[in-house]
């Protein structure tokens, strides 16, 4: 759901409620949690219902990427267990990552993709290989890797 001025956030509204909604019967229908029974359950409802169309909308502004960590948050204390721990640890218990983490993730791999030709893109204005980091601007901050690209 775009928005006139370009934003997400009903998107982002409709994608949580959802995931609440879904949290919510789910904790009504189990009593007794253990980490194994909350990551599958978890990972098959609920977070997909977080991820939907993360490519196309991927959150930028804190507040979104907050309030959808929120909901993860609630989730991960579901766990009788992890109930008194930090989120972080949590998350390793549980084994998943942050939802930043594998957007971050996602995008990564769909660079390395494009970049080995795995995937190909016809590009309206084509990305082109910079010969030298002699650039200002955006392509002039690239921390001296080994290529460097720009929009034509």
């Amino acid at each position: 759901m775009l928005q006139n001025n370009l934003k997400w956030e009903e998107h982002i509204s409709t994608s949580i409620s959802k995931s609440n909604f879904v949290l919510g019967c789910i904790k009504n229908c189990f009593r007794d949690w253990d980490t194994r029974t909350f990551k599958i359950v978890h990972t098959s409802y609920v977070r997909p219902l977080l991820e939907y169309g993360s490519v196309a909308w991927s959150p930028f502004r804190k507040q979104d990427i907050r309030r959808l960590e929120k909901v993860q948050r609630r989730a991960t204390k579901l766990v009788p267990v992890l109930q008194n721990k930090r989120y972080e640890e949590r998350l390793r218990i549980l084994g998943i990552t942050s939802l930043e983490e594998r957007r971050t993730r996602g995008d990564l791999i769909q660079f390395f993709k494009i970049e080995n030709s795995m995937n190909k893109i016809n590009w309206f204005h084509p990305i082109k290989h910079t010969p030298n980091s002699s650039n200002t601007g955006p392509i002039g901050n690239t921390r001296r890797q080994n290529k460097y690209y720009r929009q034509l």
